[in-house]
C-alpha cells in the first residue's frame, strides 16, 4: 500500500467514526412507534447544523461537479487543439499511412461520444442543482 491509499484509509475510518456519532434514533413527535435514524437535535444550534449540511452539500456535489467540469473543459480543450491540428496539416477525417485509411483522433464518433457524456452529466447537473436548492429551502424554511 502506498502513503495515498494509507492516507485515503485513514480519512474514511475518521468519517465513519465521525458519522456514527451524529447519526442517532429518534422517534417521531406525532407517531412514537415509528423511529428513524437520524441527524435532527444532535447539534447544539441551527448553525451548527447548517454548516453541516452545508459541508455535506459540498462534499456530495459541489466537489464531483467542479471535478467533472474541469475535466470535460480539459478534454473539450483537448478535442478542439487536435481538430485545428488536422485541419491546419490539411487532413480531414481519414489520415493515408502506407495505403491504410487510418481515423484520425477527432473522429465524428469519438465526438458524438463526447457530446453524449456531457449531455448526460448536464441533465445530472440540473436534476442535483434543483434537488440540493429544494433540500436548502425546505431546510430554512423547518428553522
Amino acid at each position: 500500500m502506498c502513503e495515498h491509499d494509507i492516507c485515503c484509509l485513514y480519512l474514511y475510518f475518521l468519517s465513519i467514526v465521525f458519522q456514527s456519532v451524529i447519526f442517532h434514533v429518534e422517534h417521531h413527535p406525532h407517531y412514537p412507534w415509528f423511529a428513524d435514524c437520524v441527524t435532527f437535535n444532535f447539534f447544539p444550534t441551527p448553525s451548527h447544523e447548517l454548516a453541516y449540511n452545508l459541508f455535506n452539500l459540498v462534499t456530495v456535489y459541489g466537489v464531483p461537479l467542479l471535478i467533472i467540469l474541469v475535466s470535460y473543459s480539459l478534454i473539450l480543450r483537448e478535442v478542439i487543439k487536435k481538430t485545428q491540428e488536422s485541419r491546419g496539416t490539411g487532413q480531414h477525417g481519414f489520415v493515408g499511412h502506407h495505403g491504410n485509411r487510418h481515423f484520425h483522433l477527432c473522429s465524428r464518433p469519438s465526438l458524438k461520444s463526447h457530446k453524449t457524456r456531457i449531455l448526460i452529466h448536464l441533465c445530472h447537473i440540473l436534476a442535483n442543482t434543483t434537488q440540493a436548492c429544494i433540500c436548502h429551502f425546505y431546510r430554512k424554511q423547518l428553522v
